[in-house]
């Protein structure tokens, strides 16, 4: 009886670490996704803000710049905040895909 009790308890503690490290890894990698995606967006606009010819528009959500594209072109660059749907969008040349989801705040000063 004594044995069976230990080993329910044993078992209760390996389901319980085995749970906490399954919730761990899955937030890590989330992490780790989070971190590249923003990675990647500040890339972006690093990219966008070194190859621009001048800054046409700048308020606390939007950033407009005109840049010089592939082949010498210009071309007009606006980065946006939509507060109401948490992303921040870029519209490069008319194309606007959505570039960070899930941004609590932003802001262009």
């Amino acid at each position: 009886m004594i044995g069976m009790v230990l080993a329910g308890l044993l078992l209760a503690g390996v389901s319980l670490t085995l749970n906490m490290w399954a919730r761990s890894s899955m937030s890590l990698g989330n992490y780790a996704d989070m971190s590249g995606n923003s990675r990647r967006a500040l890339d972006i606009f690093a990219y966008d803000v070194r190859h621009a010819k001048n800054v046409s528009a700048s308020t606390s959500s939007t950033f407009a710049l005109t840049a010089y594209g592939t082949s010498n072109s210009i071309v007009n660059v606006t980065y946006s905040f939509d507060a109401d749907a948490n992303t921040l969008i870029r519209n490069y040349g008319g194309v606007s895909p959505i570039t960070i989801d899930d941004v609590e705040q932003f802001g262009f000063s």
